[in-house]
């Protein structure tokens, strides 16, 4: 009934569904691998954990298709969407471990790009560190429910909400900081009988919480270090995490092989408002719309036990915007035969310049002669006398009688101002270059 539902609320909002786009579902739970061979992100999430075979999850794409006709359609479990947000909302942090609170505590992580080029962004889901990591705590309240192992350690059993360990000196994540713990550190919870209630006021609830915390924070950074390294930051995000705003700012853990016993400490970053923690997942499903899903690597065989060896689900998430400008630079690519004819040009560079070159030179002797016509002579090159210079270049008898004083019409005169004249200087070609 979930489509008809989310129908009738879209509608008697205003929202035209045929204009929408982009639908991205977020829900607690795990993605269906089998299918992400066939798409490009997840459209399938199933319950995590779930212990009955006959859960096989929900398609959100085959159920809501014919509520959003023209929209492409997403679903991504809340603590992968609440890391994506948190690498959205920091773009300097290069991994961070991310804890979400609730009715089932979850943990994801993100790890950016070593190379800093930003070509992918892996995302994690460790459900196995909250469902099997135990705790040591320090207080009279001990948890309900829980998880039982078989004697082989493969078999499990969850056991009923009723079923208690008041006190305990330790217990599993998922059991020590659920929403049903809180609830019963106030004395509200309706599954469990009076006397097993803490009925303590909010202040030691509130003390109680945090120190949990600290001690799930520290074994949870022990578990990114095993992995990634030195987390650069954790967040905290959903339930009552609120109660924890400027109580609990650091963790620290004890550095695995280190010979003088060093501890690391890292930073916890906890938002104060419902509103603000709230907002960082629906970045995160923003965020996702412009990755694709392009690896997933998840042990496990079945398919309802993925995650509960060493480690969870791991997606590898490459940015759609690459993609397109890989695609574009492909298509400026030169085509073989272009390429050829890039190479011939090449080759000819050479002659073309030299060709250049002599047409200059040939150019620059020509303008030459033009500033020195009287200077251009020519050598006989078989017998090395001297040319006669152009006739047109010769003074005229009006010349020769202006500048030597003699009669207009003597050819006489003419003659021996003639002879009088200086020779011309005459010049190879290779001095007149």
């Amino acid at each position: 009934h979930a489509p008809g539902r989310v129908r009738a609320h879209l509608e008697a909002s205003g929202v035209p569904l045929d204009e929408v786009k982009r639908v991205i579902f977020s829900v607690p739970g795990t993605v269906n691998i089998e299918e992400m061979a066939h798409w490009s992100e997840p459209v399938q999430v199933r319950n995590m954990p779930s212990f009955s075979p006959r859960f096989r999850g929900f398609n959100f794409k085959a159920e809501f298709a014919h509520v959003f006709p023209h929209a492409k359609i997403g679903a991504v479990p809340d603590n992968m969407a609440a890391a994506l947000g948190v690498a959205c909302t920091a773009p300097t942090l290069q991994n961070a471990l991310v804890l979400v609170l609730g009715t089932a505590p979850a943990v994801a992580t993100f790890f950016r790009d070593p190379s800093k080029m930003n070509k992918y962004i892996e995302s994690a889901i460790w459900q196995s560190w909250v469902w099997f990591t135990k705790i040591g705590l320090h207080d009279r309240f001990g948890y309900c429910g829980g998880l039982h192992l078989g004697d082989d350690g493969r078999t499990m059993r969850l056991r009923e909400p009723t079923e208690y360990k008041i006190p305990h000196h330790q217990a599993r994540i998922r059991f020590a900081l659920d929403n049903g713990t809180w609830q019963r550190l106030l004395g509200r919870s309706p599954l469990v009988p009076p006397h097993l209630q803490g009925g303590i006021s909010e202040e030691e609830a509130e003390a109680v919480w945090c120190a949990r915390l600290r001690s799930a924070l520290s074994a949870l950074a022990l578990k990114f270090h095993s992995v990634y390294g030195p987390p650069e930051v954790v967040y905290v995000l959903g339930g009552n995490s609120t109660r924890c705003y400027g109580k609990v700012t650091t963790t620290s853990y004890e550095i695995p092989d280190s010979a003088k016993r060093l501890r690391q400490t890292v930073p916890v970053v906890v938002l104060p408002t419902d509103e603000e923690q709230q907002r960082v997942p629906l970045r995160g499903l923003l965020f996702s719309a412009k990755y694709k899903v392009k690896h997933v690597f998840a042990p496990g065989q079945d398919p309802l036990a993925r995650g509960w060896t060493r480690g969870g689900e791991l997606y590898i998430w490459v940015s759609r915007q690459r993609k397109r400008e890989d695609e574009k630079a492909r298509s400026r690519t030169p085509s073989p035969v272009r390429l050829g004819l890039l190479a011939a040009q090449r080759q000819r560079a050479p002659t073309r310049l030299s060709e250049q070159l002599e047409t200059n030179a040939r150019s620059f002797r020509e303008q030459q002669r033009k500033k020195q016509p009287l200077s251009l002579l020519r050598r006989d090159s078989s017998s090395g006398s001297q040319a006669t210079p152009f006739a047109n270049l010769l003074p005229t008898p009006q010349t020769v009688e202006k500048g030597q004083g003699g009669a207009a019409g003597d050819p006489a005169a003419a003659g021996r101002a003639r002879a009088r004249a200086p020779s011309p200087r005459v010049t190879s070609d290779s001095q007149a270059r």
